[in-house]
């Protein structure tokens, strides 16, 4: 049930260009990037624009300041000037009432995402299920929701659909909590909370990692190897697959 793959990069534009082929062979779409585009974006963009795998052109994921936005939105703008017919995606980090991005209100930080990139595509990640190292308690993020709330909002005053993540990949970031491996019950409450406030897109991550560090457990497939999420995450994308004329195209009137 996947339809668009990215990464952070392509080690330059011939293996981005294989990454787009592959990708036409099996039907879905690429959010591409490489070092290239960041160099000679006008070059890469004539190259790739029309191959019919192209969804649109990874510019950054979470930006930090604003003069990072600036940077983006300069660069996206070169590759507009180009390509109109594909999007620049740029991903957020991690926000809301009670969690300000570097010590910025949330607020700020998405005023320089509009103002700097102004998104085709509104896309965040928060990935709001924890589990505790000492007792195992399972909780969710009470700043997750704020975070809905804001990108629903906001999305709705710049007039943009919005896409959100569900975590699909087991890991630990030093900390006293650490991100489990999904089960359905945790893809469902991400999945179909990111709906109710009016997501038009489902990311997951991560779906692949290969020769990874400790830490990450459980991706969707390990080393080419489907691991047990692959199964709960194809099972969550039929369902809401099957629900998309309730959701797709919508507009959130309220959420309480």
């Amino acid at each position: 049930g996947i339809t668009h793959h990215y990464q952070y990069t392509y080690d330059n534009a011939n293996n981005a260009e294989a990454a787009l082929n592959a990708a036409q062979s099996a039907g879905i779409k690429v959010i591409v990037t490489c070092p290239e585009l960041t160099t000679t974006p006008e070059t890469i963009v004539n190259r790739f624009k029309n191959h019919p795998a192209l969804a649109s052109y990874f510019i950054q994921d979470e930006p930090g300041t604003e003069s990072e936005f600036i940077t983006a939105g300069t660069l996206a703008n070169r590759i507009r000037a180009v390509d109109n017919l594909h999007f620049c995606y740029l991903n957020t980090g991690p926000g809301g009432q009670t969690n300000p991005v570097g010590g910025i209100p949330y607020a700020t930080y998405l005023g320089w995402y509009y103002t700097h990139f102004n998104p085709e595509i509104v896309s965040f990640d928060h990935y709001p299920i924890r589990e505790d190292k000492t007792t195992h308690a399972v909780y969710v993020r009470r700043d997750w929701y704020y975070n809905l709330d804001f990108i629903s909002t906001f999305s709705k005053n710049i007039g943009k659909p919005f896409w959100a993540f569900a975590l699909s990949g087991s890991h630990d970031v030093g900390q006293e909590w650490y991100y489990p491996e999904p089960t359905i019950a945790h893809l469902r409450l991400q999945v179909y909370s990111n709906l109710a406030y009016g997501a038009q897109g489902i990311q997951y991550y991560t779906f692949w990692q290969i020769n990874a560090p400790d830490f990450y457990i459980a991706p969707i497939t390990y080393n080419g190897v489907k691991t047990a999420v692959y199964d709960r995450v194809k099972t969550v994308n039929e369902e809401i697959k099957n629900l998309s004329f309730v959701f797709y195209g919508s507009t959130v009137k309220w959420v309480r």
